[in-house]
């Protein structure tokens, strides 16, 4: 893998989206969460850290499916599939 640039600056670090408490109030330009906040027990949480770390003028890019999501059925629907076809060629 190249190297990144310095001015990318950027970090990824694992930890409870729901409990950032080793991370300083407004600390970040932009804060990212893609179908991750969803997953959540307590996405409600998830959002109220990202606003807490978010510097004043900084960004916060959220993606998620929305309550009767078309896409949210689809993919419970192709879960469910997965599994039974996973149960059935199993080893």
């Amino acid at each position: 893998m190249p190297p990144v640039p310095d001015e990318y600056n950027s970090k990824f670090q694992e930890g409870d989206a729901t409990n950032l408490h080793e991370l300083k109030d407004q600390t970040f330009d932009l804060v990212l969460s893609i179908f991750g906040a969803m997953f959540a027990p307590k996405p409600f949480d998830v959002a109220k850290e990202m606003v807490r770390v978010t510097r004043a003028g900084g960004r916060i890019i959220m993606g998620s499916w929305i309550p009767n999501d078309l896409w949210k059925r689809w993919w419970r629907i192709g879960t469910a599939r997965r599994k039974h076809v996973w149960r059935v060629a199993s080893f």
